[in-house]
């Protein structure tokens, strides 16, 4: 499978308002060579259609500001495996709000970027900034992706590759069930792995707008057991649903011409509780 990543313009995310201009950060990949090009690509496996794969072009190495957009022939491909089905897609996932108030814009933008996409342990979206997506189907677990920059200009393309890490199941708890708060959570998956660390959060919200977040950063001595502690849970009351999302992750290979960035492989699994008093 071969796909051109899909544009998105993120004008909007949770956490950041839009303060300067596209114009203030944008460069145009013409005017860009490849040594001064920063890649920051991501691969998302759920275990379930779509597999995501991400992209973002920088300037800067710290992913804080200026962006590249693909202009003339310059362009992003996903390759899954060694399939080689291409399929162009070109619409710009905010076209269809444009002619809404931006009030309206914004609230729209937030509830797609909840449904398209998966924020990343200690990632988020910069202010006006461009990602390049493709969702794939039917992608193997352990599934080698490559991401190439194919240039007109220099009639180059710069080839990064990564392996998806060891895919793994929370078999407990599972969702659907109902919890007390009252103890500790055990979260158990398999299987364990002693050379890929593993990351564990937990989101809580309740009927009555309480909240409560917890993130254990990833975990290198991974026996395939954590606990998450009652004390995340302190202060909640009546009942509340608990989203626990657990990710494994492994670094690829980066095409060396870019003058920085990195790829990487995740493997994403979530399951959804109900807590009561």
């Amino acid at each position: 499978m071969n796909f051109i990543l899909k544009r998105v313009v993120v004008l909007f995310s949770f956490f950041l308002a839009v303060g300067c201009s596209d114009d203030d950060k944008k460069a145009l990949s013409d005017k860009v060579p490849s040594k001064n090009l920063v890649a920051y690509i991501d691969v998302i496996h759920t275990g379930k259609n779509p597999t995501h794969v991400e992209a973002r072009l920088s300037t800067n190495i710290d992913e804080s500001d200026a962006y590249v957009e693909l202009v003339s022939d310059d362009k992003l491909f996903a390759t899954i495996d060694s399939f080689e089905i291409k399929e162009d897609i070109f619409d710009d996932l905010f076209s269809r709000l444009q002619e809404k108030s931006t009030k309206e814009q914004r609230l729209q933008r937030a509830e797609i970027l909840e449904k398209n996409y998966s924020i990343l342990f200690g990632d988020s979206f910069s202010v006006d900034s461009i990602w390049y997506y493709a969702n794939f189907n039917d992608v193997s677990e352990n599934a080698s992706v490559s991401v190439n920059l194919s240039r007109e200009k220099s009639n180059t393309v710069l080839l990064s590759k990564v392996t998806l890490p060891t895919p793994f199941e929370i078999i407990h708890p599972t969702s659907g069930d109902t919890i007390s708060r009252s103890g500790e959570i055990e979260v158990i998956w398999t299987p364990a792995s002693n050379t890929e660390a593993i990351a564990i959060s937990a989101d809580s919200i309740c009927v009555s707008g309480e909240t409560s977040t917890w993130t254990q950063q990833f975990i290198s001595d991974d026996a395939g057991i954590a606990t998450i502690p009652a004390s995340i849970l302190d202060g909640l009351s009546g009942d509340c649903s608990l989203k626990i999302t657990m990710e494994r992750k492994a670094l690829g290979v980066l095409d060396a011409t870019y003058k920085g960035g990195r790829i990487l492989g995740w493997q994403q699994r979530a399951v959804s509780l109900i807590t009561t008093e």
